[in-house]
């Protein structure tokens, strides 16, 4: 009968180093934006802009850009063809200040702005692509998210009103 005797020494001290070293490569936020990898286009932002919420891939394949404004209009792109279409929320700019009023509510501009990026590809994944203007001063945040990527919950609840605005304005 052979005893067996439990080494020590570098092979038990290498697992725990790759385990204290993994948090560091794995979780340094987001890209921050307008660096390589990270851009957003601006062009469409303006005075009366709330958000700019671009919304592709998926099954579909989508590819939309929706610009929410103070007034309740919402200009819809698509960014692949280029078609463009004025819609209107019901309520119109009531209906504005209301979701400005949740998304400054939300926390959303105490967040890291930049790309969240998945550490792999997710077949028909969502990608989002957030500029949202701050109501008091102008100032811009941007956001970027993909399926898979650890995305703060205020992040992915602020998406969630978006798309029930935008919701309410095809609906009409």
């Amino acid at each position: 009968m052979r005893k067996q005797t439990r080494r020590l020494g570098r092979p038990a001290a290498i697992p725990a180093a790759v385990l204290v070293l993994l948090p560091l490569g794995c979780c340094d936020g987001p890209i921050p934006p307008q660096t390589e990898g990270c851009m957003f286009d601006t062009s469409m932002v303006t005075e009366c802009t709330v958000v700019v919420f671009d919304e592709t891939g998926g099954i579909a394949g989508r590819t939309d850009r929706w610009v929410i404004r103070d007034d309740g209009t919402v200009k819809h792109v698509d960014l692949a063809g280029g078609a463009e279409s004025e819609l209107q929320v019901p309520g119109g700019a009531e209906q504005a200040a209301e979701l400005q009023a949740a998304l400054a509510a939300s926390g959303l501009d105490d967040q890291e702005t930049g790309c969240y990026e998945a550490g792999e590809v997710v077949d028909d994944g969502m990608q989002h692509r957030i500029v949202y203007q701050r109501q008091d001063d102008r100032r811009l945040f941007f956001f970027a998210t993909e399926d898979g990527a650890d995305v703060p919950l205020v992040i992915e609840d602020a998406i969630g009103l978006m798309r029930s605005y935008v919701a309410e304005a095809q609906a009409l």
